[in-house]
């Protein structure tokens, strides 16, 4: 298992855990210490998408029991009365574990996740692709598009994901 990182506190080694099965631990390593400067470049978003889509499962592996998702009564709900309450779940989650500020809106057609970030706290790409996975998780495999409405990168105020309620497959 790898080390605990020194940006994050071991609560979000699920971060670095995603970090690790995309790049390999040494080039992890070199992608923390230089992703301030880059993290606008699109390369380095890709990599923190497809990080949080792998970072999910650790965290799954160690939140399942804790937020309630292996009880039946969670599982056996419609699919996305089941998405709705699991994104609750993640935003108190993350926002306990890093310095994320974090709400989700829940409109007819989409669920809306706003996102303030500090310098330490994970990055919205990083969000993005974890999300995207869970939603994949929870709808049985169907692809819910995510996609990103602003950015603060971008000098937004905040970061804004949509999520629509329809999958596309």
């Amino acid at each position: 298992m790898a080390e605990k990182t020194t940006d994050f506190p071991s609560k979000v080694n699920h971060f670095f855990e995603g970090l690790i099965e995309i790049l390999g631990e040494q080039n992890a390593n070199l992608f923390l210490t230089s992703r301030q400067e880059r993290q606008s470049d699109p390369q380095t978003r890709g990599i923190l998408i497809k990080a949080g889509r792998a970072g999910f499962y650790y965290w799954l592996r160690q939140s399942l029991d804790a937020v309630g998702w292996n009880d039946p009564l969670f599982r056996l709900r419609p699919v996305k009365m089941k998405i709705a309450s699991g994104l609750k779940d993640i935003c108190q989650n993350l926002e306990r574990e890093s310095e994320l500020s974090i709400s989700l809106e829940d409109s007819p057609k989409i669920w809306q996740l706003n996102l303030s970030n500090s310098p330490k706290s994970l990055p919205c790409s990083y969000i993005w692709g974890f999300v995207q996975e869970y939603t994949r998780w929870a709808g049985n495999g169907r692809f819910y598009e995510v996609r990103e409405k602003s950015c603060q990168l971008n000098g937004n105020d905040q970061c804004e994901l949509v999520i629509k309620k329809e999958p596309q497959d």
